[in-house]
């Protein structure tokens, strides 16, 4: 079967990807400190940060995830 993907910078919050990032977050192991609905919105809105996420065209399903980050060195 084949899948395509579409990958997209998110620009505000939502439930929808809150959920789908802390059930991709679970898979990296039990390390990683629950994120808040108010990381969320800080890593969103943040101006040093995108974050991009990867959707089944198929069945929209999230299936991952990237942060860029950006800061002078």
């Amino acid at each position: 079967m084949n899948h395509e993907f579409i990958i997209e910078p998110v620009t505000t919050y939502s439930p929808e990807i809150a959920e789908a990032i802390r059930r991709l977050v679970k898979m990296l192991g039990n390390t990683f400190q629950k994120l808040s609905d108010d990381d969320f919105g800080q890593m969103v809105q943040s101006s040093c940060s995108t974050l991009f996420v990867a959707r089944d065209t198929t069945t929209q399903q999230i299936v991952g995830m990237v942060t860029v980050l950006i800061f002078r060195i």
